[in-house]
C-alpha cells in the first residue's frame, strides 16, 4: 500500500493530486491538515453543515469541522467525477454520514 503525506485542502485541488481513480479491492486513505488555516469555500458546504459548524463552540473546533468537510466533498467529488458542492449526504441517528446515492 502507498501512503499518500499530508494534504493541504489547497493541494487537494489540484487535479493531479486527486486524479486516481479505485479499482476494484484498491484503498486510498488520505490525511488531511485540518489546521490549515482560513480556506473556507462558502458555497461548498451545505446548509446542514454549516449550522453543525456553527454549533461548535471553540473556533479551533469549529474550523476542523469545516476543513474535514472541505476536504471529504473534495476527495469524493474528484472519484465521482462531480462538482464538491452536488455531493449528498444521509445521516442516521448517531451514525457517521454516507453519500446519498
Amino acid at each position: 500500500m502507498q501512503m499518500q503525506p499530508t494534504l493541504s485542502l489547497a493541494r487537494l485541488r489540484d487535479p493531479e493530486v486527486v486524479a486516481d481513480r479505485l479499482d476494484a479491492f484498491e484503498v486510498h486513505v488520505w490525511c488531511v491538515a485540518l489546521d490549515a488555516g482560513d480556506w473556507i469555500l462558502p458555497d461548498v458546504l451545505s446548509c446542514d453543515e454549516w449550522k453543525r459548524a456553527a454549533g461548535f463552540r471553540s473556533a479551533a473546533q469549529r474550523r476542523e469541522f469545516i476543513t474535514s468537510r472541505l476536504a471529504l466533498r473534495t476527495l469524493l467529488a474528484s472519484y465521482v467525477g462531480e462538482r464538491a458542492d452536488s455531493i449528498q449526504f444521509y445521516h442516521a441517528d448517531h451514525a457517521k454520514p454516507g453519500p446519498a446515492r
